[in-house]
């Protein structure tokens, strides 16, 4: 009796989870010709603004068209899950981004080297001095933790507090 109730219970937390998840996906691609899917919304380039264009927050808009100008979106995804909303930006030339609820700066990925305008100076002065002559691959700010989580080209995993100050390398 009592694991009929752990398994009934465990059933119902897990439905509770799933089903308080929303996830929107707009994908924009010039090369695919795809029908659109309930929670999929595929749209081609024109001189109109596109839906997926339209639903991207302001502030997003104007992140990408400062730090990646030229380069087109490929996917833009809304994430919300038990109120906690994050907005997902694939870009063409493989730059990945994410933003908050309040479409601020969450983490970056960027093969060819994180812009040097979005590293925090401590941070970028501490890898200069370090580790010269290579770029960040990837920047994650963890508020939650109060932790800046920085990967370089080299994949050498470098941890900072939200000043800007080493705490360690992780291996």
């Amino acid at each position: 009796m009592k694991n009929l109730k752990t398994v009934a219970l465990s059933v119902l937390m897990s439905s509770f989870i799933f089903t308080s998840c929303e996830k929107k996906v707009v994908v924009q691609n010039p090369n695919e010709n795809i029908s659109a899917t309930s929670t999929t919304e595929l749209t081609t380039p024109s001189a109109a603004p596109s839906k997926a264009t339209q639903n991207i927050p302001p502030k997003i808009k104007t992140f990408l068209e400062e730090n990646y100008p030229g380069i087109a979106i490929s996917k833009f995804e809304i994430t919300t899950r038990l109120s906690k909303t994050q907005y997902e930006v694939k870009l063409n030339n493989g730059v990945e981004v994410e933003f908050d609820k309040d479409a601020n700066l969450t983490e970056i990925k960027d093969y060819n080297g994180v812009p040097n305008v979005l590293i925090p100076a401590k941070i970028k002065e501490y890898v200069d001095k370090n580790y010269k002559d290579i770029k960040i691959k990837s920047l994650e700010k963890e508020s939650d933790k109060n932790k800046i989580k920085v990967e370089l080209l080299t994949d050498v995993d470098l941890e900072f507090d939200q000043e800007g100050n080493f705490l360690r390398v992780n291996l």
